[in-house]
This record gives C-alpha cells, structure tokens and sequence, in this order.
C-alpha cells in the first residue's frame, strides 16, 4: 500500500513538473502582466552633454538629426535612438512602455512618429506607448 501512494506521489509531481515545465513561458508571461511595474531609480547627474526632457527620459544630442533618448530610471535603462529624415523619423528600439516615447518629438521637434519597424525587436511592451 505504501509503495502505490508513494509511486501515485511520484506521478502526480511528475506529471505537475512537466506542466509547470511546459507552460513556463505563459506563467512567465502571466506573473508580469499582473504584478506592478518595477519602482523607478532616483534620478542621477548624466552627464553635461545629457539634458532631462523631463522626469524620466534624458535627451543627447549626436548630432543635429540624431538624438539618444534614455531612461536612465528604469531598472533596465534603455537608450532609444531617434533619427530624423526630411520627411520622416524613425525610433530604434521604442522605449519599455513605462512612459510614451513621442512626448519628446512631439513637443520639442513638433513632428509625430509613426511607427517604423526597421528589423527591430516588436515586443508588445514596446508598442504598447506609441
């Protein structure tokens, strides 16, 4: 009697293994979706050549049609490269989704983005702002 509740136990946590094995990536994907997102850092001193645009994103001029955005408070801080053409711009790898990442055309270059995905990752949490 024993060894078929003991061999059942095993089964069952086996069985429970190989679910927990094979749906990891959707519990992964479900503990994300429902906790908070990350607190922010504290901001810091970037640098002279780093400007705040505002509370969370930093702005550096490359050049005068290139310009690195960061998000120097989140945990992962991202940069973001914002190129502008004569009749368009492009954003290379479009921000966390914490904060909208058009803020900064929009209000200091007067153009709206449309989105360009230019053989970038498209992660839903990247689209998710813009």
């Amino acid at each position: 009697m024993k060894l078929k509740v003991s061999l059942l136990i095993l089964v069952a946590l086996a069985l429970g293994l190989t679910v927990l094995i094979d749906q990891r990536v959707n519990l992964l994907l479900l503990t994300m979706a429902t906790s908070e997102p990350p607190p922010l850092l504290e901001p810091q001193d970037q640098g002279v050549d780093v400007n705040w645009f505002d509370d969370y994103y930093t702005v550096q001029a490359i050049d005068e049609k290139t310009f690195a955005i960061g998000e120097p408070r989140y945990f992962q801080k991202n940069f973001n490269y914002l190129i502008i053409g004569e009749s368009r711009a492009i954003v290379f790898d479009a921000g966390t989704g914490q904060r909208a990442i058009d803020v900064f055309s929009r209000s200091r270059l007067g153009i709206e983005l449309s989105l360009e995905l230019a053989g970038m990752e498209a992660w839903i949490d990247s689209l998710a702002r813009i």
